[in-house]
């Protein structure tokens, strides 16, 4: 795709404010960055060892982005030049202290997988296979093993298309979900990975999406 940046674009964002060469709303990988501090990688959208699994191109829109960040976007054209604030992220479908919905996916098998309303306190690891994240599986596992006795279950959930990708790094005797449709941002609010997020006997959050490896602390 041809790009010729014609006119400038400021980004607020928050108490940040950046102005960068763009085409309207149309930005380059570097301009990206620069206004936004997220990366443009093959994997999504990255800003530290955070990543949002989303396929997006250089030059890319900063409408696609904030849709994919989940935040609102306001934009206006001043004397020539382009103006957009980037809101606050949304909140989520289910907040702490909330009853999750319903929330049935699918095993690397095609066999159903309850995440909410098992009877049992719970933890949702959100992985992926082109995360690092992805080699704390095993941790995983062991942390699951401990955990059984005390009635608490882990459900690890990989963000990706591929099942047959994700079925090499699956921990045998763990249950492993595929969320293709990223129905975990649907419900809990989690487009980032690695995220987890805990769940009592009731299916109610009693501790939000964390972007960060889980522990054996329910809150």
């Amino acid at each position: 795709m041809f790009y010729s940046p014609a006119v400038t674009l400021t980004v607020l964002d928050g108490d940040r404010e950046t102005t960068v060469e763009s085409d309207g709303l149309l930005l380059s990988a570097g301009a990206l960055n620069e206004a936004t501090g997220w990366e443009l990688k093959d994997v999504g959208l990255c800003r530290g060892d955070v990543c949002v699994p989303v396929k997006l191109t250089a030059p890319v829109s900063l409408t696609d982005v904030a849709a994919a960040l989940r935040r609102p976007l306001a934009t206006e054209v001043v004397d020539g030049s382009y103006v957009a604030v980037l809101g606050e992220a949304g909140g989520q479908v289910a907040a702490t202290g909330e009853v999750a919905p319903p929330l049935v996916l699918k095993d690397v098998d095609g066999n159903p997988v309850s995440l909410t309303g098992s009877g049992k306190k719970t933890a949702v690891v959100a992985w992926s296979t082109w995360c690092g994240c992805r080699y704390e599986l095993p941790s995983w596992k062991l942390l699951a093993d401990e955990l059984k006795a005390d009635g608490v279950q882990i459900i690890t959930v990989a963000v990706d298309e591929d099942v047959e990708a994700v079925k090499p790094w699956v921990q045998e005797g763990m249950t492993t979900a595929v969320d293709p449709e990223h129905r975990l941002s649907d419900v809990f609010g989690i487009v980032n990975v690695p995220s987890t997020v805990w769940l009592d006997e009731e299916g109610r959050v009693v501790k939000p999406p964390t972007i960060a490896p889980g522990d054996d602390q329910i809150i």
